[in-house]
């Protein structure tokens, strides 16, 4: 799992849900580790407050055609 890219928000995202989503399928049926949990914890917040930004910049954004 690499650091998400700074520069662009929607491809962090992409990378943030790709390795939740890498982790969560490689979750052991039995005897999950806490740090696997905690670190979904932490991808979860990061995608949460990631998406608010993105939803924040659109709603702020001019609307197209005017």
């Amino acid at each position: 799992m690499n650091a998400p890219p700074q520069d662009d928000p929607r491809a962090a995202l992409a990378h943030l849900k790709r390795d939740h989503a890498e982790l969560v399928a490689s979750l052991p049926a039995h005897s999950v580790p806490a740090a696997m949990l905690l670190r979904i914890e932490e991808l979860e917040e990061q995608i949460d407050a990631l998406q608010a930004v993105l939803q924040r910049l659109k709603e702020s954004a001019p609307p197209d055609g005017g």
